[in-house]
């Protein structure tokens, strides 16, 4: 491999045929779901549960065959995460970060951390990570900062834009100076969260 550590080099075990086969099932899945919910919508929503349900064993089976198919100084590394603990970090505490406003985004990416790491062994020995909550928060509080402007300026901005609509009388225009209004408010009172969400999470995940 072409990473070293003291001399000596990481190695990868895995096939060209055990890689290309999980690309194949991957992309398979992906374009048959893509299909179905362009041509048959139900079927597409009756694919998506095993979908859903197949995917936290595939995060902790991806996770535990990479580990396997990689060796040093001739010992293999192993990982023991469970689908119910992919399941709870990959999918259930990254539900409730959008209902926290972010505030949870630290303890989520900490979780997630701990999940890839603290699970790996190597010859039987266990991994740790220091993966301080104080760190985290430090890294956390520019990305907070800029998600809450665009939130208070989206409700602000858009409150005030509805009232001033309602002053000019809005009912009373034209259809399409009406839905140009509608976009425009729309914009600022849910566009700028989201936009500021989006940043801020980007930038805490590059801080991280």
């Amino acid at each position: 491999g072409n990473t070293a550590l003291a001399g000596h080099a990481f190695e990868y075990h895995a096939r060209g045929s055990q890689l290309a086969l999980g690309r194949i099932i991957v992309v398979g899945t992906t374009l048959a779901f893509v299909l179905a919910l362009k041509l048959l919508p139900l079927a597409a929503f009756v694919l998506a549960i095993p979908i859903s349900v197949a995917t936290p064993w595939l995060i902790a089976r991806s996770l535990r065959f990479n580990a396997r198919m990689t060796s040093y100084r001739g010992v293999r590394f192993e990982f023991l995460g469970t689908p119910r603990e992919a399941l709870e970090v990959f999918f259930v505490l990254p539900s409730l970060v959008p209902l926290t406003f972010g505030l949870m985004l630290p303890y989520v990416s900490r979780r997630k951390l701990l999940f890839a790491i603290s699970n790996l062994r190597y010859g039987g020995r266990p991994f740790s990570v220091a993966a301080d909550a104080r760190a985290l928060l430090r890294v956390f509080r520019l990305p907070a900062a800029i998600f809450g402007a665009c939130l208070a300026f989206g409700l602000v901005g858009g409150l005030s834009l509805f009232a001033v609509l309602l002053l000019l009388g809005m009912d009373d225009w034209p259809q399409a100076q009406q839905q140009v209004a509608g976009t425009s408010l729309a914009f600022v009172l849910l566009g700028v969260p989201l936009l500021g969400f989006g940043s801020a999470s980007f930038l805490y995940q590059a801080g991280v």
